[in-house]
C-alpha cells in the first residue's frame, strides 16, 4: 500500500512517506494536525497508538477513524446515506 501512495502522489511535493507504524511513526513531538486511519485500527496496539498520537499531535489537533461498513439502522447513518443519494445521484 505503501508503494502505491508514493506511485500515486508523486506530483505533491509535500508528500513524504515514512517506513514506519501506526504506534511508532517516528514524527516530531507535537508537529501533526490530523493523524487519519482508514480501515485499519483493529490491526493496531490500541493503547500504544493512543499514546503515539498524543505525542506527535498538536494541541487541538484531531484523529479520524473511518469505516466503509455502515450500519443503516442507525438514523443518523440513515439521514446521511439519504443525502449523499440525493446529493451525488
Amino acid at each position: 500500500m505503501r508503494k502505491m501512495a508514493e506511485q500515486s502522489s508523486k506530483l505533491y511535493s509535500r508528500f513524504q512517506s515514512i517506513k514506519a507504524t501506526a504506534e511508532n511513526t517516528t514524527l516530531k513531538e507535537n508537529s501533526v494536525d490530523l493523524v487519519t486511519v482508514a480501515q485499519a485500527f483493529h490491526w493496531f496496539d490500541k493503547e500504544a497508538f493512543k499514546i503515539e498520537c498524543q505525542r506527535i499531535l498538536k494541541q487541538k489537533a484531531n484523529v479520524a477513524l473511518v469505516w466503509n461498513s455502515r450500519d443503516l439502522t442507525s438514523p443518523l447513518i440513515k439521514e446521511n446515506a439519504e443525502i449523499c443519494h440525493i446529493k451525488f445521484k
